[in-house]
């Protein structure tokens, strides 16, 4: 009997302990369309990051014109994006064309309307892009073995009214957040700083963007312009062998292979 009341009790904790995933996005409404935010940073016009979701942007969009029959009846659709970036217009004059506008979020007051054509069914991909000045860092290039002590950058702009700035830097292979530095000194003019050097032991060697970030009065911080670095000293391993022999899949015919495990 024991042993039959622990069962169920593992199960519940099991359950317990394994969340479901959260659920996939709804899709847009087919009298409608829906609207998905994203977000991506640039440096002299290159891309330094991958095009992201934006959740809890705020956008307006209204219908301009449309040059054959339209369904539905409403013309505008204003929203912040819940947490998988989206809004849903349903009932909204399609196909036609909208002009799209941010009213919050990083791209707010820097961007220009945006007209897009839009069909019924569809899904807006609305890319908010940061544009960013280069700047100089200073040593261009850091061995991971030798590392310097200080990092500096000259520029313009970098301002420590809420924060010393914020020293980031990026794979530009994966987008992912290397390491990152607090100025430890600015000039009055906003033109340099220094940070200490951040451990690059574990990074990978390759190409990698250093972004500068001034602190915002909320706290969060704002991309304001950035440089490219090399790092080296530590190469990736390689990858791993490919599988000669495909998984088991009963749907597709299965390939002759001398190792295969079914």
């Amino acid at each position: 009997m024991r042993i039959l009341l622990i069962v169920p009790i593992l199960a519940a904790l099991f359950a317990l302990s394994c969340p479901e995933p959260p659920p996939p996005p709804p899709p847009p409404p087919a009298n409608g369309f829906s609207i998905q935010t994203y977000y991506q940073e640039f440096v002299n016009e290159m891309p330094t990051t991958p095009a992201v979701l934006a959740p809890f942007i705020g956008v307006d969009s209204h219908y301009l014109f449309n040059t054959q029959p339209t369904q539905g009846t409403l013309t505008t659709c204003n929203g912040i994006t819940d947490y998988q970036s989206l809004i849903q217009c349903p009932g909204r004059r399609v196909p036609a064309v909208w002009v799209l506008t941010f009213t919050s979020g990083p791209c707010f007051g820097i961007s220009e309307p945006t007209d897009v054509d839009v069909q019924p069914g569809s899904k807006v991909n609305y890319l908010c892009e940061h544009h960013t000045f280069r700047f100089f860092i200073a040593p261009g290039s850091i061995d991971v073995n030798a590392p310097p002590a200080t990092i500096q950058v000259t520029g313009e702009g970098m301002d420590a009214t809420y924060g010393m700035p914020v020293i980031k830097f990026i794979d530009l292979g994966t987008g992912n957040i290397a390491n990152s530095a607090i100025a430890s000194g600015i000039n009055s003019d906003g033109t340099w700083i220094e940070a200490p050097a951040p451990y690059f032991g574990f990074v990978y060697s390759g190409q990698y963007v250093a972004l500068v970030y001034n602190v915002k009065e909320d706290g969060s911080l704002f991309a304001i312009g950035g440089d490219w670095l090399d790092i080296y000293g530590n190469d990736p391993p390689p990858p791993p062998p490919t599988d000669p022999c495909p998984p088991y899949n009963p749907y597709e015919e299965g390939l002759p292979c001398e190792y295969n495990n079914y």
